[in-house]
C-alpha cells in the first residue's frame, strides 16, 4: 500500500495557500496541515500496533522450545495482557489526535469574517472532550516510560492581533490549553517511538537470522532471491532508526501552532511541517513492508 501520494497533493495545496499575505489564510493552511498530520499519524499508529504484536510474537516463538506447556500458557497470557494495554494506549493517542484535528478544523472555519458565532461553542466543546481524555493519556506508561515524564515544559503563548474577533477571542481563551494538548500528543509519540524501534529491531533480528544469516552459513546452496532478501532486511533495519519521525512531526506541529498564534509563522515552517508528515508516511510504509506472510 502506498501512503505518500495524498501527502504530496496536500503539500502542494498548503504551500500555495501559504503564499497569501492574509494572516487568516495561514490559519486555514495550518488547519489542513493539522488534518494531514492526524491522517499520517493514524497510519503510523496502526502500523506501530502491528509491529508490537509481530515483535512480541517473534520473542514468544524464539523461547517456546525452552518452556513446558504450563509455562507457555503463562507466557502467552501475560504477553497478551500487556499487548492489549499497549493497543488501548494507541487507540487513545489516535482519539486524542482526532480531537486536535477537529479543533483545527474549527479554527480554520473561524478564519473567515462571515464565520458564525456557533463556532466558538464548537471549539469549546472539542476542547472539553480533549480535557476529559488527557488525564488518561498522561497517566499512561509505554514500555518502561511514562507519557507524563516526556511532556515538554510549559511555554508562554502570545496572541497576535487578528481581524476576526471570534478567532482572536478563541485563541486568547484556549491557545495555551491547546498548546498543552499538542505537548501531550508529542510526549505520547516520543515514548512510543522508543518502543517501536525496539519492536522493529526484535522482528528484524529474527528475520536477519532466519532469512539472511541462516541460509548463508548452512551447508545447503544459498536459496534463489537471497541477495534481494538481504537488501530488504538491511534496508528495514535502517528504516527502524527513524522511528522518532512521528514525535518530530508532533513537535513541529506544536511549534508551528505557537508561531501561528503569535503571528510569526512563515511559509518555510508550513513546508517543513509537511516534510515531517511525509516522513511519517514513509516510515509507516517501511514498517508495513517488514511484514511476512
Amino acid at each position: 500500500m502506498r501512503f505518500r501520494q495524498l501527502s504530496i497533493v496536500l503539500a502542494t495545496c498548503l504551500v500555495l495557500s501559504g503564499c497569501a499575505s492574509n494572516r487568516l489564510a495561514q490559519f486555514r493552511s495550518f488547519s489542513q496541515a493539522g488534518a494531514a498530520y492526524v491522517k499520517a499519524s493514524d497510519v503510523f499508529l496502526d502500523q506501530a500496533g502491528v509491529a508490537a504484536v509481530r515483535g512480541d510474537s517473534a520473542l514468544l516463538l524464539k523461547s517456546r522450545a525452552d518452556l513446558d506447556e504450563e509455562q507457555r500458557r503463562t507466557a502467552i497470557l501475560t504477553k497478551n495482557e500487556l499487548l492489549g494495554k499497549r493497543l488501548v494506549i494507541l487507540r487513545q493517542i489516535k482519539a486524542h489526535g482526532r480531537l486536535l484535528r477537529d479543533y483545527f478544523d474549527v479554527i480554520g472555519e473561524m478564519a473567515d469574517s462571515k464565520a458564525p458565532e456557533s463556532l466558538g461553542i464548537a471549539a469549546k466543546g472539542v476542547y472539553e472532550s480533549l480535557a476529559k481524555l488527557s488525564p488518561v493519556l498522561k497517566s499512561a506508561t509505554i514500555g518502561g516510560s511514562s507519557v507524563s515524564g516526556a511532556i515538554p515544559p510549559v511555554v508562554s503563548m502570545v496572541v497576535g492581533s487578528l481581524k476576526v474577533n471570534a478567532l482572536e477571542k478563541e485563541l486568547q481563551e484556549r491557545s495555551a490549553l491547546i498548546e498543552r494538548e499538542l505537548a501531550l500528543q508529542e510526549a505520547a509519540l516520543s515514548v512510543l517511538a522508543h518502543e517501536l524501534q525496539t519492536d522493529l529491531e526484535i522482528e528484524l533480528n529474527v528475520q536477519n537470522a532466519r532469512d539472511v544469516i541462516g541460509p548463508y552459513v548452512s551447508g545447503s546452496d544459498v536459496p534463489q532471491g537471497w541477495s534481494a532478501k538481504r537488501v530488504e532486511v538491511l534496508s528495514a533495519v535502517v528504516a527502524s532508526q527513524t522511528a522518532g519521525a512521528a514525535s518530530q512531526a508532533a513537535n513541529r506541529l506544536r511549534l508551528s501552532f505557537q508561531k501561528l498564534v503569535a503571528n510569526q509563522l512563515g511559509n518555510d515552517s508550513l513546508s517543513s511541517l509537511i516534510g515531517d508528515i511525509n516522513v511519517i508516511l514513509d516510515l509507516a510504509e517501511q514498517i508495513n513492508g517488514t511484514r511476512r506472510q
